[in-house]
């Protein structure tokens, strides 16, 4: 019987690479993308993008008897769920709806009434991103998504409830919305030190902290100013 040789590279632990950032969308980005919807059915498309991080063929699948109050029933890649929306995507399907039949697409061509396919929401997203002056990779309605996962969690949602909205099956695709850039983990921190508390219950210190934080604060304002 033949020893086996040992490779020697099998001793060796592959380099490990970096994980990729999702790209993304800041709030004025969003804010830029609403105001270049100029009527009521795209402006309602881009709004419920946002508010939820639905995919985009659930959102072209759409029908007006899917529509609740504050909840829409989409078709995903696990079946039906509901995802909860805001007041002010409500009030706007709600309008948007009127005068559509049960059965009948929520989002449709303007002028034959035909539904607009997956496609169709792809490239009207992407076009308006392009007017509204947004550059990078993957423009389209999925960036939109990511920046809905990305919100949420730094805005105090929690994974295990983003994972229910977005319809993921194994929450480890959840918690890639948690990879914050350096200024959002600043912020975090800033917020959440523990150091706040105890220096604000600390009755004495080392030196005199009044004077030397108004010091400070004049160099971080002179440096900002810059």
């Amino acid at each position: 019987r033949r020893k086996r040789l040992l490779n020697p590279m099998e001793l060796i632990d592959p380099p490990s690479c970096p994980e990729k950032i999702m790209p993304t969308l800041e709030p004025q980005d969003l804010m830029k993308l609403l105001n270049t919807a100029n009527n009521l059915r795209d402006r309602t498309l881009l709004s419920l993008l946002i508010d939820t991080g639905a995919r985009v063929g659930e959102i072209a699948s759409l029908k007006r008897e899917s529509i609740q109050e504050n909840t829409i029933k989409v078709t995903g890649k696990r079946g039906e769920r509901v995802i909860p929306i805001s007041d002010e995507v409500y009030r706007m399907l709600l309008a948007l709806i009127a005068s559509i039949e049960p059965g009948e697409y929520v989002f449709t061509n303007q002028q034959r009434r035909r539904p607009l396919t997956r496609f169709g929401v792809y490239w009207l997203v992407k076009d308006y991103m392009r007017k509204a002056g947004i550059h990078g990779p993957k423009l389209g309605p999925h960036r939109i998504r990511h920046a809905f996962g990305k919100s949420y969690l730094v805005n105090g949602g929690d994974v295990r409830s983003l994972q229910q909205i977005m319809g993921h099956s194994n929450i480890t695709t959840t918690q890639k919305y948690a990879s914050l850039n350096l200024s959002d983990v600043i912020i975090k921190h800033n917020k959440f030190t523990p150091l706040r508390a105890a220096h604000a219950a600390a009755q004495v210190g080392f030196f005199d902290t009044v004077e030397a934080i108004k010091e400070a604060e004049e160099i971080i304002a002179s440096k900002r100013g810059t």
